[in-house]
């Protein structure tokens, strides 16, 4: 196969490099490296020898019964068939060309880096001196075969032990299995480099604090009694309370698991785990060319400056708060499990620079692939124009939308099975056809997803449902990848909105995001990064075709029938006051804690005019406030229960005739008092919701359940029937939301940073009364701008 040569000088030692470029059959699926054991035997003998007498076993086996173990897997190779496969493939490699193999000898080594037949697997490894042209042959090559491993990934099926080798070599993920979530898979996406500003105050970030179980516990008292509804749920509550935190009682043990957690040096935030898969991942219910062009420019500059580490991290006030989420913004995506949990995967590689990749570009259902580089630098404004324009142009009428399937119930999107059509899941997408297993790849790994949609929303709300649920009546639910953490969308009138996929970030590194990205677009120096004379030579977006069978038809079919069904029972509000931060601040009080109020009396009167009881305080659940952690490593939120009894004191006050106006602003001082104390509680980790999600995490199978953790008022007190939360931007003139999380309840995200107005958005199901619920928002708002401005009739001009 390889032509004889000789040294230039043969007095001194040399060596000679080659390329080899393996095809493969294209009609044949690539197989990935979750089902390709280990190669070599010894590399099966020291999985072996560690997953059964490491550390981590309780009870090491003797070294003979692992022995027996590797003697009785057929799954390696020595070194004596490594070399006889590659004289076999020599001989037929030679036989094929017709030139004579060279023989072995110093400079023609057999090879030990070996690989069975081609149908088995590939893997591509190019030095860094070879040149450019050869360089570009192996890309291409391996654009077409798309059997890049530059790491390699070890399994054995005798003790379903995964290893991986990460100093030099990357673990090659499989981004289209569903079947088993990898137990690391968190790690897998890449930090910036080192010694850049973006992760520069990561290693000087407190881990998460555990507050003590009598502090906890002392609190949850204080909380239940604003949600009781007789002495009796108090008296019944408080004896369960005794028993949990007794000496020797099962709170003691659980927190006691919990505080080993937190010790463990192995473990860097006690909650993650617990938190990602209960609170997201085993969730399982379900001129516009030009405005995009600098969205898109304006999110790639983002997505380089993280790579390159040169974002500066995000600051609460002058400290440094975790950037540990963005690992997750770009070239990442949900994947649906089958085992009833979720995990995420990363296309993206440490040596990234932000100077590749792609995007997914999704028209009438269609996807396309648009590279955003070109020599090395991204694309110009001008430049993401013409590509986007090619997509207008060429596509005319509406493809398979596939993507409604990603808005389905979890556990039917990785698998379902009904009398209407045949076994349907995930993984069966891919294999039904090469082409999709292309395509899931190419959108997993994509840096984002542009929906370019043909809707014309005329309105803020019309706007919101379309970024919330694909539009009033969920006509464009297939344009969509909710997989994807990041989408951008533009519509046809060139309203443009975004929508963040929650499970691995929370909505503060999106605001940041697009507040960087929507003010650098404004600012007259924005890189617009491209000259005229460049924009020639750019090959076009490549449309990703689905290959659809009678069974994903179906499928697409009944996911888009349960879509509009959840879409048909949704319902929003929005709505502002006509006063905003300035007066609030002028009346002398935090803008939060006044918005917070405003929220509680409009549902403390929502209470009292549609339950039977006719009061208030007859509530079936409390309110949640997020704040944010991000303070603390991996830190993400803690809940502020904002139901107190000073905040339901003053509620009650406000329609009570004998109150006077003087005592409802001492009750209301009172409470937003208390509400403030608790804000601060829950930014330093010293709230109680997330310790006591933990200590209930703990309990092991089998062991019974506290009596507590049952209790009717302790259940009622956790049931966020208000869910809010409030981000800001200057840009989000338009709002901005999310869905209730309970049946019976509402979401309500407000807005409190712009100077003249307070605004909220209100969603719930439609068998709520959401529209009575936006009035009283209107109607507490104004009362509480009257109940101040009697006080101090010289403020009247700011309202």
């Amino acid at each position: 196969m390889f032509s004889s040569f000789k040294l230039i000088d043969p007095s001194k030692p040399g060596h000679r490099k080659t390329v080899e470029l393996f095809l493969i059959d294209p009609e044949n699926r690539i197989p990935s490296t979750t089902d390709i054991p280990p190669q070599q035997t010894h590399w099966t003998r020291d999985a072996a020898l560690d997953a059964f007498m490491g550390d981590q076993m309780k009870v090491p086996l003797p070294v003979e019964l692992v022995e027996m173990i590797v003697d009785n897997v057929d799954n390696g190779m020595t070194l004596e068939q490594s070399k006889a496969y590659r004289e076999q493939l020599t001989d037929e490699r030679a036989a094929f060309s017709g030139v004579p193999k060279a023989p072995s000898g110093p400079h023609h080594p057999s090879s030990t880096g070996l690989r069975r037949l081609s149908s088995d697997f590939q893997f591509r490894l190019v030095p860094e001196d070879i040149p450019a042209s050869l360089a570009d042959l192996c890309s291409a090559a391996r654009q077409r075969s798309r059997g890049l491993i530059t790491g390699f990934k070890l399994w054995s099926q005798a003790f379903h032990r995964t290893l991986s080798i990460s100093h030099h070599l990357r673990l090659n993920m499989d981004l289209t299995q569903n079947s088993k979530r990898p137990e690391n898979w968190k790690d897998a996406a890449p930090f910036p480099p080192a010694n850049t500003a973006t992760f520069a105050g990561q290693e000087s970030l407190p881990k998460l604090p555990l507050p003590e179980l009598d502090t906890t516990l002392s609190t949850l008292r204080r909380s239940l009694k604003a949600l009781a509804w007789s002495d009796n749920e108090i008296n019944e509550v408080e004896g369960k309370i005794r028993e949990f935190e007794k000496e020797g009682g099962m709170g003691r043990t659980l927190h006691g698991r919990l505080t080993a957690r937190r010790d463990d040096v192995n473990i860097k935030h006690w909650l993650e785990d617990f938190w990602d898969n209960t609170g997201y991942l085993k969730y399982r219910d379900s001129t516009a060319v030009s405005r995009a062009a600098y969205l898109i420019r304006a999110a790639l500059l983002e997505r380089r400056a993280y790579k390159q580490g040169t974002m500066l991290p995000e600051m609460n006030r002058k400290d440094p708060i975790c950037m540990d989420t963005w690992r997750w913004m770009f070239d990442c995506c949900r994947i649906p499990g089958l085992e009833g949990a979720d995990w995420s995967v990363t296309g993206a590689k440490p040596s990234d620079t932000g100077n590749e990749g792609h995007i997914i570009v999704l028209r009438r259902n269609r996807p396309w692939k648009m590279e955003v580089s070109k020599d090395g630098r991204l694309l110009g404004v001008a430049e993401i124009e013409r590509q986007l324009k090619h997509i207008y142009e060429n596509t005319a009428d509406e493809g398979p939308d596939v993507g409604v399937l990603t808005s389905n119930n979890r556990d039917t999107w990785a698998k379902a099975s009904s009398p209407r059509f045949s076994l349907f899941d995930y993984a069966s997408l891919a294999a039904a056809d090469r082409q999709n297993a292309t395509n899931l790849e190419d959108i997993v790994t994509a840096a984002f997803v542009v929906c370019l949609d043909t809707a014309r929303p005329a309105n803020p709300l019309e706007l919101s449902r379309l970024a919330f649920h694909g539009g009033v009546n969920g006509e464009m639910l297939g344009n969509r990848w909710w997989d994807k953490p990041a989408q951008i969308i533009v519509c046809d009138n060139a309203e443009a909105a975004y929508v963040g996929e929650h499970s691995v970030m929370d909505g503060t590194p999106s605001v940041t995001m697009l507040d960087r990205m929507l003010s650098a677009i404004k600012r007259p120096d924005f890189d617009h990064g491209n000259t005229e004379n460049q924009i020639d030579t750019l090959a076009p977006p490549a449309q990703l075709e689905w290959k659809t069978t009678s069974s994903i038809q179906n499928a697409i079919a009944s996911a888009r029938t349960a879509a509009q069904e959840n879409v048909g029972k949704q319902a929003m509000g929005m709505t502002s006051a006509s006063y905003g931060r300035d007066a609030i601040k002028k009346f002398g009080f935090s803008p939060d804690a006044w918005a917070q109020m405003v929220i509680q009396l409009a549902y403390h009167r929502l209470v009292a005019s549609t339950s039977p009881h006719k009061n208030g305080r007859r509530r079936d659940g409390g309110t949640y406030e997020a704040a944010s952690t991000r303070g603390f490593l991996k830190g993400r939120t803690e809940t502020v229960r904002v139901v107190t009894e000073e905040s339901m004191a003053w509620c009650d006050s406000m329609d009570d005739s004998n109150t006077t106006e003087e005592e409802r602003i001492r009750l209301f001082k009172v409470a937003t008092k208390k509400q403030g104390e608790d804000a601060i509680k829950a930014v330093k980790a010293m709230g109680i919701d997330r310790h006591l999600f933990g200590l209930q995490n703990v309990l092991k199978p089998g062991e019974d359940v506290p009596e507590l953790f049952k209790d009717p008022l302790f259940v009622r007190a956790k049931t966020w029937i208000v869910s809010t939360s409030a981000i800001f931007s200057p840009h989000f003139t338009r709002g901005y939301g999310w869905g209730q999380v309970v049946p019976n309840g509402f979401g309500v995200a407000y807005m409190t940073g712009f100077p003249d107005e307070l605004k909220f958005t209100v969603t719930s199901l439609n068998d709520q009364p959401n529209a009575q619920f936006v009035e009283e928002l209107v109607k507490a708002a104004e009362d509480l701008k009257r109940l101040f401005e009697s006080q101090d009739n010289s403020l009247k001009s700011l309202m």
